[in-house]
């Protein structure tokens, strides 16, 4: 956080950071989801790539989940401060995420797996009858709640271990 003690700076920093990080993770993530059903040609394939999301989702946290050896590691291999550490530690990983999330980025042509048609629909008329859908609206509540569950876990699973 910018400022090293308790505040309503640190708390608004934390709220805006994270409501960052969702919209970029949505971003990112809903497009590969929904060429998942054009990449795999059937089920078996489709299950495949699935898996193998998950399983590169479930080597960021654990990754991530190494921040604190790493950070003590830096601290005291190079006696710089707890803070300075962390902050190396966070950016070096951080780095380290964006080059793995470039390799589907450069390695999945989409000409090449997907059928292309552009909308000619307008956008907010497309936002409107999308969740005219019920039950596109029960998804979207729950993957919500599901997010929300597994960021707490994730966020306490430090202190859970």
């Amino acid at each position: 956080p910018p400022d090293s003690s308790e505040s309503n700076f640190n708390l608004w920093w934390l709220i805006l950071t994270q409501f960052g990080f969702y919209l970029s993770f949505s971003i990112y993530v809903m497009p590969h989801n929904a060429l998942l059903v054009e990449l795999g040609h059937n089920e078996k394939e489709r299950l495949t790539l699935a898996t193998l999301i998950s399983l590169t989702y479930a080597f960021g946290i654990i990754a991530a989940a190494q921040l604190p050896l790493i950070w003590t590691a830096l601290q005291s291999g190079f006696g710089w401060s707890k803070v300075y550490s962390m902050r190396v530690a966070v950016g070096g990983l951080s780095l380290l995420a964006m080059a793995c999330m470039f390799v589907p980025v450069f390695a999945i042509s989409e000409k090449k797996y997907a059928s292309i048609q552009p909308s000619t629909e307008p956008i907010w008329d497309s936002l409107k009858t999308t969740f005219q859908n019920s039950r596109f609206v029960k998804f979207v509540l729950s993957d919500a709640a599901y997010w929300t569950g597994l960021t707490i876990i994730e966020t306490g699973l430090l202190y859970y271990i």
